[in-house]
């Protein structure tokens, strides 16, 4: 039977919640995080490093603790530009602003692109996909063209960065606490655009 779609109640709390912990991650309070960001048996991941897909979310302890001394320290700020809703689908389209400390980089600025799809599961929303990458800031077109070719240097390995998986036109902004508008759902077309940057509506 098909349900009706995420009330504006709903994605106002989807839109709290994913502003709560993504603050809670880049300060690396990973355990509660984890306790915000309820994750599908399913879920899957493309990390913001790039790569292949991942499946999963390992929840162990040893897997919490390595990504608590991987993330050190920071404040982040969701900027959602939109979300949509079908059925049992909600889908946040935004930017995680935050800067910060992980692993060995000193504090800098660590925003992502994000596209974050929740499935209604019982009474619960839970994080079925999440699309994260670093190209907040736009780029040329050869810095582009040595991304694509994956010439950008050596892949960070596995023991350098913690994995979440496998192992395991209206803007809102969400403070670091649950703060902010309500979400909308909307039909309007929003695209990442090839480069990096801001999201763009419909076509050129």
């Amino acid at each position: 039977m098909a349900h009706p779609d995420a009330t504006d109640e709903e994605l106002h709390g989807l839109t709290e919640l994913m502003g709560e912990a993504a603050s809670a991650l880049v300060r690396g309070d990973i355990r509660r995080y984890a306790e915000l960001m309820q994750h599908a048996d399913d879920f899957t991941l493309f990390p913001p490093t790039g790569g292949e897909p991942r499946r999963g979310f390992d929840d162990s302890d040893d897997a919490l603790e390595a990504l608590a001394s991987y993330f050190r320290s920071g404040a982040a700020k969701l900027q959602v530009f939109e979300t949509y809703a079908s059925g049992d689908l909600a889908v946040l389209v935004a930017i995680e602003r935050q800067h910060g400390e992980i692993g060995e980089l000193p504090e800098q600025d660590l925003s992502l692109r994000v596209t974050l799809v929740f499935r209604r599961e019982g009474p619960a929303w839970r994080l079925v996909h999440r699309h994260a990458d670093p190209l907040v800031h736009e780029i040329g077109e050869e810095q582009l063209g040595t991304l694509l070719r994956g010439e950008a240097g050596e892949p960070w390995a596995p023991r350098d960065v913690p994995r979440l998986s496998s192992r395991r036109g209206r803007i809102r902004d969400v403070p670091d606490a649950p703060a902010g508008g309500a979400g909308q759902p909307c039909s309007t077309e929003l695209r990442m655009q090839g480069g990096a940057g801001e999201p763009s509506r419909g076509e050129e």
